[in-house]
């Protein structure tokens, strides 16, 4: 049985060299000779990448010169009216009578005139009970326990205020607004935000009028990013000519304005790898570079770079995938 199997295994490697000698001799080629193409190699923590001369895979990238110019940064975002403010006469006193959308807002803003009101009496019990300890009027117990009423009631002011703000409102704006005027929040994309400025003017469609267009004035930026969306809440205001805007109703607030000296490419041109935008220069017949870059639009047909690429480079188009791939070790 040993014997038998050696002779086939003997025969079986005999006609492998047959038939290897006839593919060769059919065309015409050793295939003992015949070049495996060689793998790209990256240098630079894979930033450059480098083919091999024979490589056939450059066919596979194709390339558009970089050319700086100006464009129009078109930075839509969906909002809402969140407030109408109205003033109201008391004892000869303007005061503010807020609308919120939100029923919890309308209760937390209403905690937070409670805990303003708190605080001002406890001051001034404080400034009462210091006066009558000089005049041995009360023990420094007193002091102590009025002090300890202010701390308590400054905490509670900031953490009310502190809540207010993450939600986009500043109590201090609140109070101070305008008769017959209207906020509106709108949710604008973290890597968006740079092109929102405070004082800018903006165009608003609103859904209940989708025939008017409106004018507004961004008065506040968020102080916190949402964790969940990864947005900023940016807080514009405008006018209710006739007072026919309601709060809960439905925007659009375009922050479009002219850009100097950007880059306009394909969206294949960009690719992305953990929040960050990416493009890949060729510099030389077979040899990528890869490049951060700053995207401050990104539309169907094309992207917006601001930052990260040079006038007169050949910015790969075709092919980014592959790239990626061999620069990031995908």
């Amino acid at each position: 049985m040993k014997t038998s199997s050696i002779l086939a295994f003997a025969a079986s490697a005999l006609l492998a060299a047959s038939m290897l000698q006839s593919c060769s001799n059919a065309s015409g080629k050793d295939i003992s000779k015949i070049r495996v193409v060689q793998h790209a190699e990256t240098t630079q923590n894979g930033t450059v990448i480098n083919f091999p001369d024979s490589t056939t895979n450059m066919e596979r990238f194709r390339t558009s010169l970089a050319q700086e110019g100006k464009a129009n940064v078109n930075v839509a975002a969906p909002a809402r009216i969140v407030a109408t403010i109205s003033v109201s006469m008391e004892k000869g006193k303007k005061t503010n009578i807020v609308l919120f959308e939100n029923p919890d807002i309308t209760s937390l803003f209403s905690q937070y005139r409670q805990a303003k009101t708190t605080l001002a009496l406890n001051e001034n019990n404080l400034t009462r009970i210091r006066e009558m300890y000089q005049n041995q009027g009360v023990t420094a117990k007193d002091v102590n326990q009025a002090e300890a009423d202010v701390a308590t009631a400054r905490a509670t002011l900031g953490e009310m205020e502190a809540r207010l703000r993450t939600l986009g409102f500043n109590p201090q704006d609140v109070e101070s607004a305008a008769n017959g005027t209207v906020w509106m929040m709108s949710d604008v994309p973290e890597s968006q935000l740079h092109n929102v400025e405070h004082g800018e003017s903006v165009n608003i469609k609103l859904s209940s009028f989708p025939n008017e267009n409106f004018e507004g004035r961004v008065v506040a930026i968020g102080d916190a990013v949402d964790p969940a969306t990864r947005t900023v809440k940016v807080r514009v205001s405008m006018k209710n000519v006739g007072g026919k805007l309601l709060p809960g109703m439905f925007a659009k607030v375009d922050f479009t304005e002219p850009q100097d000296h950007v880059i306009a490419l394909p969206p294949t041109a960009i690719v992305t790898v953990e929040g960050k935008d990416y493009a890949f220069v060729q510099t030389a017949q077979n040899r990528f570079e890869r490049r951060t870059v700053t995207v401050i639009s990104s539309l169907p047909e094309q992207v917006i770079v601001a930052s990260g690429l040079k006038q007169g480079e050949q910015v790969v188009v075709e092919g980014s995938i592959l790239l990626k791939g061999l620069s990031f070790g995908f």
